[in-house]
């Protein structure tokens, strides 16, 4: 799930923190991903967010 989000995820935003937040979908439903990536490609870290958190880009 991490790995589609990050290379076929639609970016909508980003947390309060800054990290980018990926929409993706999995088993039927929309799933939020904030995915940190590092400069040589490899995915540091990847966390849930909810809907209400995102900071959506304009």
């Amino acid at each position: 799930m991490a790995i589609s989000a990050a290379t076929g995820g639609t970016p909508v935003g980003t947390t309060g923190s800054g990290i980018p937040v990926y929409s993706t979908t999995h088993s039927g439903r929309d799933v939020y991903l904030g995915v940190v990536i590092s400069s040589n490609g490899y995915i540091v870290t990847v966390v849930p967010v909810e809907h209400k958190r995102i900071k959506h880009l304009p």
